[in-house]
């Protein structure tokens, strides 16, 4: 049962009781007692009504609703494009305006080329953008790369789109990809769009864990970690919003990445659509683990890095100073800087050649084994 575009009362119907007080979604096989008391096992509220903004229709777009927490959520996503993905399909949270547009490029011209290869064709990433639609409109035309959401770009506090983005990204390619037995998508990878992703690690982590440690994967806090209270704080969450004194274990938000039979059972299960509102999309990710018993997420350990290293900056630094071609700088064999990694945080939109440089040629010297029987 898809749960897209439907009335109050349809919601009502699926619940079997009053919107405003749900007893717990459907429970599936893999459902634990948790540990200790978190959110991760309370509802949302009594949907509110959604007006939806009129948008012009694009010949190679659907557009559809979709309920993230309660929350209905308008979006326009490339259907016939995503129904082709398998194997690995890529959500890249992306702001629309600002450095979004030279980040979308960087990446396209990067990591981003290394997805379709003559071994493995159908990899896909997409970009999930927020904000006016007249803004992205034309790029989303030209590229069918990216997938929209009629929410504002808002990215503090309680209205942070970044679990709507992240969450609509799951349950959009959940609806319009194939099934798993019809060559769907097997995992998804949420990732920012200041990330470099190193793709031959990933394939190599997925095929090297176990069916059951693959569900929920990435850098895991391994200890339960508490809200943080302090108004101000980037962090911080308001005893309102998440009255428990813990968190459940999550992956970090910077990449990770769940398997399609952890989206199906959390979407058609009703878990996307009835879990309380979380303003963390890594924690809410760590709500609807535990709520369906894809519990704990696997920890893998330095999956995420911040920092590319001081030898990395100096170099920059040095090569500004005396004005070289920064891609000239970083041409040699050995930079002495480590490019085996699997998730780059915190890149600048000028630093992703450079890194996809020292990636690439650091691969090839080392005789990195990336074969076709590597892939999912």
């Amino acid at each position: 049962m898809f749960l897209t575009s439907c009335s109050h009362e349809q919601i009502t119907n699926f619940f079997g009781k009053k919107a405003g007080n749900l007893t717990y979604p459907r429970q599936t096989k893999h459902s634990l007692k948790p540990k200790y008391k978190t959110g991760s096992f309370e509802n949302c509220t009594t949907p509110a009504k959604y007006q939806r903004r009129e948008t012009d229709g694009l010949q190679n777009a659907t557009s559809d609703v979709i309920y993230i927490a309660c929350k209905e959520i308008a979006f326009k996503a490339p259907k016939s494009k995503i129904q082709k993905t398998s194997n690995v399909i890529y959500g890249i949270l992306s702001q629309a305006g600002g450095e979004g547009p030279l980040r979308r490029n960087a990446i396209r011209n990067t990591w981003m080329s290394e997805l379709a290869t003559k071994e493995n064709p159908n990899h896909g990433a997409y970009f999930v953008v927020a904000g006016k639609w007249n803004d992205i409109k034309e790029e989303f035309e030209m590229f069918q790369d990216m997938i929209w959401i009629d929410q504002a770009e808002v990215y503090n506090g309680a209205r942070s789109v970044l679990p709507l983005k992240t969450l609509s990204f799951f349950a959009v390619a959940h609806i319009f990809a194939n099934d798993l037995n019809d060559g769907g998508w097997k995992y998804a990878m949420k990732v920012d769009d200041d990330s470099y992703v190193n793709v031959r690690k990933i394939l190599q982590h997925i095929q090297e864990l176990d069916e059951k440690d693959s569900n929920c994967f990435g850098l895991v806090n391994t200890r339960a970690v508490k809200p943080d209270r302090e108004p101000g704080h980037k962090w911080s969450v308001s005893s309102t919003m998440y009255p428990e004194s813990q968190f459940p274990l999550y992956p970090v938000g910077a990449g990770f990445g769940v398997s399609r039979n952890f989206v199906k059972d959390a979407f058609e299960g009703g878990h996307f659509m009835s879990f309380r509102p979380m303003a963390f999309e890594d924690v809410a990710i760590g709500m609807l683990a535990e709520r369906t018993g894809y519990y704990p997420p696997k920890h893998i350990k330095g999956f995420v890095r911040d920092d590319m290293g001081r030898k990395y900056r100096k170099r920059k630094v040095k090569c500004m100073l005396e004005s070289k071609d920064m891609h000239a700088c970083f041409n040699d064999v050995d930079v002495g800087i480590d490019g085996n990694f699997t998730i780059q945080h915190h890149v600048d939109a000028d630093d992703f050649k450079i890194i996809h440089q020292i990636v690439r040629r650091q691969q090839v010297n080392l005789g990195w084994p990336i074969k076709a029987e590597l892939i999912v």
